[in-house]
Formats: structure tokens, sequence, C-alpha cells
């Protein structure tokens, strides 16, 4: 059996689903996350003192290593990475497992975590979600994926939906697609990762409850079958990436994945073959009203995500070592 060192955020149960099917596939995967557990006092400590809290994640890191002292692991598997990794990592990885292909996959941008650039560089293969820090860093472009196909239900309880984590930019967007949406009935839900965002939310935007309405914002995180049943009772799910992200959220795969009409501000979606004004509506002016038949027609299937973009194809392509 094929043995693989995996390190990865364990993020809506993301990680439990690629190991899955890692397994499927016939590999013996050592699971790690890669990151230490945040606790509010972790989180404003990395305000104040990071390398304390670096130091913390290194001890843990040798750790895993300890762990696996010996063991000849054909790949070893990092995806995200971005809170603790640097190059030094990848080098200490390579020293300690000499036998295995270090495999790198990012789902986030460099202009948000410029440390994106070294992590692409220091691994045996590349890949990255975003077609331009692809071809910057010369990786290889793969794009997320969905788990499997569901046909969406005729009773809903929204017209639209979202349930994101706050940033001020994701918040902009937010309301761009909003002020579009006045007649329609929403599920909004903000959540604040840390209360130290939402201080300083506070203090920097005094007005920024203006618009989407308090009652929206939150503490504490839907799980993953509350995420689902959100999904289920809306006809469209609503993305707002990060300012200057090219790539596709996972979000954008869940939606068509389940013939759930997509209204998102990334307009680079318009590059996919899977684009259609039929089910996609990408609002970049706040003067562009949504047509009134995006919520009268159905999804059109003609333009359904194929296999290319399925979690079977994701793992195959990041273990075709």
């Amino acid at each position: 059996m094929k043995q693989m060192l995996l390190f990865m955020t364990p993020f809506y149960g993301y990680s439990n689903e690629i190991i899955k099917q890692l397994e499927n596939e016939g590999w013996d995967v050592s699971f790690y996350s890669d990151e230490i557990e945040w606790t509010f006092f972790k989180r404003v400590l990395m305000k104040i003192n990071k390398k304390s809290v670096e130091k913390q994640f290194d001890k843990y890191f040798e750790k895993c290593i300890s762990e696996q002292k010996g063991k000849k692991f054909d790949e070893i598997l990092i995806i995200f990475g971005l809170m603790f990794f640097t190059k030094r990592h990848f080098e200490r990885l390579k020293e300690e497992f000499p036998g295995a292909k270090l495999v790198y996959y990012v789902w986030d941008s460099e202009c948000k975590f410029p440390v994106i650039k070294q992590l692409l560089s220091a691994s045996d293969i590349a890949y990255t979600f975003d077609d331009v820090d692809a071809k910057n860093n010369n990786a290889n472009f793969l794009p997320l994926y969905y788990v499997k196909k569901q046909k969406a239900t005729d009773n809903y309880k929204y017209d639209a939906s979202t349930v994101l984590t706050f940033f001020a930019d994701k918040y902009e967007s937010l309301k761009l697609i909003t002020s579009v949406l006045k007649d329609r009935k929403l599920y909004l839900y903000l959540r604040f990762s840390t209360f130290t965002n939402f201080i300083k939310l506070l203090i920097c935007s005094p007005y920024v409850f203006k618009g989407i309405g308090r009652k929206h914002f939150h503490f504490q995180a839907l799980n993953k079958q509350q995420l689902q049943d959100v999904f289920d009772d809306s006809f469209a799910i609503i993305d707002c990436p990060l300012t200057h992200q090219h790539g596709l959220t996972m979000r954008t795969f869940e939606a068509l994945s389940r013939s759930k009409k997509l209204i998102t501000t990334n307009k680079n979606i318009k590059n996919y073959p899977f684009y259609t004004e039929d089910n996609i509506f990408v609002s970049e002016d706040e003067n562009i009203k949504i047509p009134d038949n995006f919520f009268t027609t159905p999804f059109n299937e003609d333009f359904q995500l194929d296999e290319k973009y399925s979690l079977e194809n994701f793992v195959k392509t990041l273990t075709d070592i």
C-alpha cells in the first residue's frame, strides 16, 4: 500500500473527504493539521508576538515528524499550510523523508499570502487554484472540486443565501450584491472569526451594519450539515471572494454541483467552460440589476460541472507522482 504524510487544515470536513478519497485510491494516510489549535489568546498573541506562536508550531511540527520517524512515505502532501509553514519546514520534511515527493496545493492567492511564492518553489510538484499565481510561479493550475452531484429540490425558503467568514472586502462585495437583491428573500450568515476582528471592525467602521443588519452577524460557525441545509433551502448561492482573488472558491463548486445558481463578484468565472449567464450572475456594478428571469428559469444542465472538477480527479491529479 502507498504511504502518504498529509498536512491539511481540518476545515468544514474537507480534510475528511480528501482522506476518504485517498484511501479509496489505495493510500495509507498519516494525517496532521497544518496549524496548531487556535484559541482567542493565541490569536491575540499572534498579533503581538508572532514569533512566540511560530515557536509553538515548530514544536508541534517536530512532534509530528518524530511520530513518523523512519517511515518510508511515497508522497508528502501539504494542502493550504499558510498560517505557519515556510520553506524551512518543507526542507525539513525532505531531509527527514528523502524518498518522498513533496506535493503542495494552495487554495488561496499570493496577493493575500506572499509566503505562497516560496512554498510553491520549495515543493517538488506545486499546484494552485489561482491561474494567475500559477503563471507567475511556474506552478500547475488546479481548480477546486465538488464531492458529488446532487439534484436541487423545487422547494425553497430563500431566493439566495450566503454563509461566509467576515472580511472587510468580502463585506463590501456582499453589500454590492444585496443592493441589487432588495426585493428578494435572503439568508445571510456572517461569522466573525475572532473577537479582535469584531472590535477592530467597530472601531474602524462605525456604520458597518448599515445595509446588512446586525442580526446577520455571528460568532459561532455553522457545522457541515447546517451549511448543507442552507444550500438545500436556497435557489441561488451568493459567493463573495476576497478582492483580487482569481481562483474559484469551494462555494462555487458546491453550489453548481447541486444545480444551484450562483451570484458572484469573481468575474474570472467567465473564463471557465461551465459559465453561462443562465446559471451565473457576475455582480460588478451596483447599477447592474439581476434579470428577473434568473430566478424564474431552471438551472441550465447543459453547463453543469463535468468530471474534470470532481474530487476523484482532484485527488488523482495530486497523487500522480
